[in-house]
Parts: structure tokens; sequence; C-alpha cells
């Protein structure tokens, strides 16, 4: 690109992050309405809605505060041994934002001594509510949910802003001036790969801004089950094989349906699927009842009978009991536009994981994985069958899942490393947390 078009790109992406701002800040109402249509279709406690508007729900401590914000359950779920580690490091407390219930679900359960609050809709209007209300030290933000709005409101009051465990993003390679700018505003990056770290310095971050190396996905302790719940659903599945298709999109679903019409010609196979977003559970039986499978729903607590055929697990948090259930995964996300899911819980269970190609969140995982002959890769209905054919016989799916537990087990643990990149930029700003 010429000097003039590189010009052009750089002034034009401000003018667009300008009109966001000046949208955010004069115009909120439009915002908010957003913002309602979002938390209901969320199914979100009423009274919490004015989150959505900065507005605080809860009392804050006289203690200082860190926020940690992403954007929904994926995010969110791998930072309960950072959150620990912060605690431990700093005498703090923590505040978490997430978008979604399902993420303010998971913090409840899990990280009881932290508060949750949603984030606020993108205005500046909303920001500067919940920051002048929670005064928070630091900001760190889980992967790249970074907006306009919150960035401007958090540099223009001099708060320290981190992004860790930092993924590949097309969003990068599509909007670089736009995100050349925001970046800008970023005190320090965690990044899980060098090729995250080469498309962050692309967009002109400076190399001496990047920690590099670890993801926070492969250290999260693999979840707790109750295995009362495993074992009447599976007496419920006896005598049949199982294939557990999990964090699956409208694309995955077409190709595992097609694909498990044929290998359930005698109807000796239950396929388990597990929704990336279970609200889509109505539409997703209607495609299901379109194959003339018999199929039951997990959140209506039905009696499951022997001519179960398909089984929507509609309900959140319960992927380990489900993987409990089979040795083979079909991974969902990586036959759309969706990049691919994380493949560290099912592959740390030692199960035999199936995915499409489309897998660039996790590229590096899943090299590693194909590497080691320990996940397959499949383009189509066809590949898909003989794949699930080919793990049908036991040996080689347990082989392959125990290949996938030793090869995820190895994972680097980045979270002492980011904590030391917090504390020592906050310490060179002379920030006291003792």
């Amino acid at each position: 690109m010429n000097k003039m078009g590189s010009i052009f790109q750089k002034n034009f992406a401000r003018l667009v992050i300008f009109i966001w701002i000046f949208l955010g800040r004069c115009l909120p109402f439009g915002f908010k309405i957003s913002a309602l249509f979002f938390h209901f279709k969320q199914k979100s406690d009423y009274s919490r809605l004015k989150e959505r508007f900065g507005r605080s729900t809860v009392k804050r401590s006289d203690n200082k505060i860190f926020w940690l914000h992403a954007s929904s359950l994926g995010e969110i779920s791998q930072v309960v041994t950072l959150v620990k580690k912060l605690k431990s490091k700093f005498e703090i407390d923590i505040i978490i934002t997430t978008a979604t219930q399902s993420g303010s679900d998971f913090v409840h359960k899990n990280l009881p001594d932290c508060t949750h609050q949603f984030a606020p809709f993108d205005s500046v209007y909303f920001y500067k509510s919940f920051i002048n209300f929670w005064k928070p030290d630091c900001v760190v933000i889980l992967e790249n949910d970074m907006w306009p709005g919150m960035l401007s409101t958090l540099f223009s009051k001099n708060i320290p802003i981190f992004m860790v465990n930092v993924r590949a993003s097309k969003s990068f390679k599509k909007f670089p001036s736009i995100y050349s700018n925001l970046l800008t505003k970023i005190s320090r990056f965690h990044c899980r790969t060098d090729v995250v770290a080469d498309q962050l310095k692309d967009l002109g971050v400076s190399d001496n801004l990047i920690l590099k190396g670890g993801d926070l996905k492969s250290v999260e302790k693999l979840p707790q089950v109750d295995t009362s719940k495993i074992k009447k659903l599976a007496r419920s599945f006896s005598g049949k094989k199982v294939l557990i298709a999990a964090s699956t999109h409208k694309t995955d679903e077409k190709i595992v349906l097609e694909a498990f019409k044929v290998i359930n010609s005698r109807k000796n196979w239950v396929l388990v699927l597990a929704p990336r977003h279970p609200e889509r559970a109505s539409d997703i039986i209607k495609s299901i009842k379109k194959y003339d499978f018999k199929v039951y729903q997990r959140s209506l607590n039905n009696e499951l009978k022997d001519d179960c055929q398909v089984y929507v697990a509609d309900t959140l948090g319960e992927l380990g009991i489900l993987f409990e259930l089979g040795n083979i995964v079909y991974l969902g996300g990586g036959m759309g536009s969706e990049g691919g899911h994380n493949p560290f819980e099912p592959g740390r269970l030692g199960k035999a994981i199936i995915s499409g190609p489309n897998v660039e969140n996790f590229a590096y995982v899943f090299d590693a994985l194909v590497t080691a002959n320990a996940c397959i890769i499949v383009k189509n209905k066809k590949e898909l069958i003989n794949s699930i054919k080919f793990l049908e016989v036991s040996k080689r799916s347990i082989e392959m899942g125990k290949a996938a537990k030793k090869i995820l087990n190895n994972f680097s643990d980045p979270t002492e490393n980011i904590v030391n990149l917090i504390d020592n930029y906050l310490t060179e700003q002379k920030q006291s947390y003792g």
C-alpha cells in the first residue's frame, strides 16, 4: 500500500472510532435500547438491567480494585487460577464483568469471593458511570474483547489496561487500521504464541510490551462432576455407542446429523448434542426432527427411554458430565466461521477429538494434536463418517485420547508470568499494593 493509501486508512479508522464514541456519548438512548433487548434475550434478572448502563447493583468495598473483563463463559472460565494468584500477590478485591448470563453464572459458582457485574454497553456515558463508581486500579481484558468507548474512557483516566491470553483474530486482519488505533491504549500484552505476537507487531505494537507463550485455558482444573448424574445417563444409554458433539453451531449440526443418520442405521448409537448456545435448543430440535430421530431435551428433565437417539444437552456447565459418557467427541466451531473451540477439556479428559478444519483460534493446539495423531480433522460428511467408524473400535479411540491427554498436559502455564507482568508495570507506575 502506498503512503497516501495508508494515511487515508488511518484517518478513516480515526473517523469511525470518533463516530462510534460520539454516538455513545451523545445518543446513549440507542445503546440503552440495544442493551435492553440483549439483556432479556440472555434471560437475565430484570433487577440487574441497570448494570448494562454502568450503574452498580452492589456496594463497593473500601479495598483497591482490579477489574477483569471477558466476553462470555468461554473466556471467563480460564481465570480461576489467575484470580487466586492475583489475590495472593496483591491486597485487592476483584470485580469481573461479562456480557452474558452464562459468564455471570460461572463467576457466582466458581469465584464466589469476586463481584460480578454485567459489562456496560459500549457508551462512554455508561463506562464513565461504571469507572467512577468502581475506581479500578487496573483492568485485565481476557483475550480480545475490547471496545472503543471502554478503552477511551479508561485511557482518559490513566488506568492501566492489560490484555491477556490474546488469540489470533480475523478482525485484526480485516480492520487493521481500527485495531492499530485501539491497541495504542493497551499498557501490556500477553499472547499465547509467537504467531499472535507477530500479528500484534504488524499492528504497531512494540515487542517490548508483549509477553509471549502459555495458555490460561491449559491450566484450569478439570470440572468436578456429579458421578450420580453420569451413572444415571450411562444407564439410560446402556448397550449403545455414544457420539458426543460439543459446542456446536448450525453448520456443525447439519453435518453431524447427516453423518449420524448413516452410522446409526442399526439404531445402536446415541448422539449427545451440546450446542454452544443452549438458547438455540428449540430450533435445533426442529432440525433434528426432520431426520426422524427420537429426541430428548435435557432441560426438560423428561425420563429417558430406550428409544432415545439424540439427546440435546441444552444446559450450561455440564460438559464434564457429558464427556464421561463416551470416548469420541466431535468438537464444534471448526466447520463454519467461528474459528474453532477449546480442545483442552475433552483432550485432557482423554477423549478422541474430531474437528472441522477452521480452527485458527486454537491453531497451535490443533497443530500439536494432529502432529501426535491425537485428533482428526475432517472437511465434510464423508470424512466425518469414516473417522467415527475408525474410532468406533474402542482401542483406537482410547489410544488417541491418551495421546491428546499427554500433549495437552504439557502446555506451559503462563499465570505466574502474567502476574509478574502486571506487578512490574504497576511498580514502574509507582502504585503500591502491599
